[in-house]
């Protein structure tokens, strides 16, 4: 089996630096020798398949809880609140608990009568979307096909980034309807 090589090695130490994964963290998801997160380019097989889908679920965890706080901070300036002392108190909670803040905040807001949806430009992919499009472009990634009429993102951060709208172009795109 091919080893993932250079290339690709250094897109997934950027994505994982990215997400805040350390190079420790990185070697260790290698298995790399030395602490050098440079040797997962020699990684094959499984091994490369499980580095690669263990980087993009950091990579994923770290868009989402990025997401959350954004969402817990908008709500915060709706509702008059400082948001530097609201993100003072985020950075400590998980990103399940923002995620529950958030949704107790709007609920709030909306009692209140204040509008809670954010612009519409703001409206990115669903998961299924980001979900389904990643399965796609490791599908096209493994057949040597090409990408369609949309260019578009291939690591999770950036898909979980697109709007709904762009990533059911890009779908369409990958799944060659068009």
């Amino acid at each position: 089996m091919a080893a993932i090589g250079t290339d690709r090695a250094q897109h997934l130490i950027d994505a994982a630096h990215a997400a805040g994964i350390t190079d420790g963290q990185l070697a260790d998801i290698a298995g790399a020798v030395n602490g050098d997160p440079a040797n997962i380019q020699h990684i094959s097989g499984r091994a490369a398949d499980a580095a690669e889908r263990h980087i993009e679920d950091a990579v994923a965890a770290t868009a989402a809880r990025q997401a959350a706080i954004g969402e817990a901070l908008r709500l915060a300036r709706l509702g008059g609140h400082n948001p530097d002392t609201v993100a003072a108190k985020l950075a400590g909670m998980t990103t399940a608990a923002i995620d529950k803040l958030a949704r107790d905040t709007a609920a709030y807001l909306r009692r209140k009568g204040i509008d809670t949806r954010p612009p519409a430009a703001h409206w990115t992919a669903s998961a299924a979307q980001v979900d389904y499009i990643m399965s796609l472009l490791r599908s096209r990634s493994a057949s040597g096909e090409g990408g369609g009429f949309f260019n578009g993102p291939t690591d999770r951060a950036a898909v979980a980034r697109l709007t709904k709208a762009d990533a059911s172009a890009y779908i369409t795109s990958l799944k060659g309807d068009y």
